[in-house]
């Protein structure tokens, strides 16, 4: 790459291409351009990953298709609101005489997901794929789809509308009419998040496990304040200087909760979280 150059993505109707713009040529434009492909749908912004080189007119042109690997691709920021199903979301839609039948649905760990793919698949369908995420835990199937045509934007679309713990199942019946990828990566992909968007949703409250001790006189008024703030009680362990307890709080309420044991306790209370 010519020193100084940046590397532009852009998405034309033939398909993903990235270019290198030289500093002092004025931008390239290929076609009906739009910087940056993005789905309104499916609401998140696409990596790229680099498949072949050619070069024209001294200008390097890089053909590249869409990287969807949630490593990299992840949209959370530190506060954003995740979400998790509250029960089953169905979504049928008909693009060019497919019908496309998405269901989404909570699940906890693999073995849920296994279940759910025995009961959802349906044999006389052209193609049954899926994506799940659970946490850090992901994974994704295009079922005879042009490779990341099919799993990946539907695991994109789980990560663009922040959602955890869940598995999205989508069958296709071919109507006689080929999408083409893009065609596919976007029905997939828009199916899900719309199926996504309707469906009845909780956010997921993120939660912190403060362990301290305190002497015995002081137990009654950690027990007021665990009621008074409905704190879950994972353990209550007596020792010869006290007791010890380890609370589940919500994590944007550790520290208020941390300065009330302060006070209630005249700071005689002990923090075994904080201590190394």
């Amino acid at each position: 790459m010519v020193e100084g150059a940046r590397l532009e993505i852009v998405y034309t109707p033939k398909g993903y291409r990235e270019f290198e713009s030289h500093p002092l040529r004025q931008r390239q434009h290929c076609g009906d351009v739009t910087k940056i492909y993005q789905s309104a749908r499916v609401g998140r912004q696409q990596r790229y990953v680099l498949t072949r080189v050619r070069h024209h007119n001294a200008v390097s042109f890089f053909f590249a298709r869409p990287c969807y690997n949630p490593t990299i691709t992840r949209m959370g920021r530190p506060g954003s609101k995740m979400f998790e199903l509250c029960g089953e979301a169905k979504l049928e839609v008909e693009i060019k005489k497919s019908r496309f039948i998405a269901t989404c649905l909570r699940v906890g760990c693999i073995e849920d997901v296994q279940t759910a793919l025995a009961r959802l698949k349906c044999t006389d369908a052209t193609h049954n794929c899926w994506a799940y995420r659970i946490g850090e835990l992901y994974r994704f199937n295009d079922d005879g789809e042009p490779g990341g045509s099919a799993g990946r934007p539907m695991l994109a679309a789980i990560d663009g509308q922040m959602f955890d713990n869940v598995l999205a199942h989508v069958v296709r019946y071919f109507g006689g009419i080929k999408l083409g990828v893009g065609g596919l990566v976007r029905a997939y992909g828009n199916t899900v998040a719309e199926c996504l968007r309707t469906a009845n949703k909780a956010e997921i409250v993120p939660y912190e496990t403060i362990r301290f001790e305190v002497g015995f006189a002081d137990t009654y008024g950690v027990y007021g304040l665990m009621t008074e703030h409905q704190l879950t009680k994972i353990s209550e362990d007596y020792t010869a200087d006290g007791v010890q307890f380890a609370l589940s709080v919500e994590a944007a309420k550790v520290g208020e909760i941390r300065t009330l044991l302060n006070n209630i306790t005249r700071a005689r209370v002990r923090f075994l979280d904080l201590e190394g």
